[in-house]
């Protein structure tokens, strides 16, 4: 999403444990180099590798090395110098167009199910980058009063990406739900701006999911098996492979 805050790395790192408990080979690709980026989340200090996002992108002839997490999670560490990155990215797409990550990743995506991209709020070259990579688009959305600007902003980016063109499946799922007033009526507009392009799931405001990142678990570790938070993260994990594999027939 546009906006930073919303859920996108908290959901990016659900869903990743998530297909890791499925058993799904997946492929996480940081492209948000923030305080609390998705490489710390999953325990990894993108300041001690070697080959991060910049590697994977601006790169091509180096060997494709991402973190091993596990047996069936990968990871492309956040890149640690993301300005010089943008900078020179973006004078790539101005010559051949966004397409510098989608070309690196038809290198390697044989090699797994799923490929999760985080990249950071706003525009630029980077985000232009993953959009265009990408066949589907989560876009995470805050229940609060600023769920409309959300909406509005990434309808504007992703016009000016595609320009006409086919556009990546975008679904929104709502985050940070509660059952205060402000929330329901964020809940109401979303669901009838966003009708038939809206996860079930809703994630609610959790101690746990924020404890989880802090901490560099999984959410599904149990240690947090009495919040609400890991327990709708799993419906959306279920949901996420339901629909995608409906897709996919």
């Amino acid at each position: 999403m546009p906006k930073g805050g919303v859920g996108k790395t908290a959901t990016a790192a659900a869903l990743a444990w998530g297909l890791r408990e499925h058993k799904k080979r997946t492929l996480v690709v940081d492209l948000d180099p923030q305080m609390a980026d998705l490489s710390l989340v999953l325990g990894v200090d993108k300041l001690r590798v070697s080959y991060t996002s910049r590697e994977l992108m601006l790169h091509p002839e180096r060997e494709f090395a991402p973190v091993k997490i596990d047996e069936y999670l990968d990871l492309v560490p956040a890149d640690p110098d993301p300005v010089l990155t943008e900078m020179r990215l973006g004078k790539e797409t101005m010559v051949s167009g966004p397409v510098k990550l989608r070309r690196a990743l038809d290198k390697v995506e044989a090699r797994y199910e799923f490929i999760l991209c985080d990249c950071r709020p706003g525009g630029g070259a980077v985000m232009a980058n993953t959009l265009v990579a990408c066949e589907h688009i989560i876009a995470p959305v805050q229940l609060t009063r600023f769920a409309a600007s959300c909406i509005v902003e990434l309808s504007t980016i992703l016009e000016e990406v595609f320009d006409g063109q086919a556009r990546p499946l975008i679904r929104y799922l709502p985050t940070f739900w509660t059952s205060d007033k402000e929330s329901e009526e964020a809940l109401a507009f979303v669901e009838d701006k966003c009708r038939g392009a809206l996860y079930e799931t809703r994630i609610p405001r959790a101690v746990a999911i924020a404890r989880s990142m802090a901490e560099a678990a999984s959410l599904f570790d149990a240690r947090f098996k009495d919040s609400k938070g890991p327990e709708a993260y799993r419906v959306f994990v279920h949901e996420f492979l339901a629909r995608t594999e409906a897709i996919h027939v």
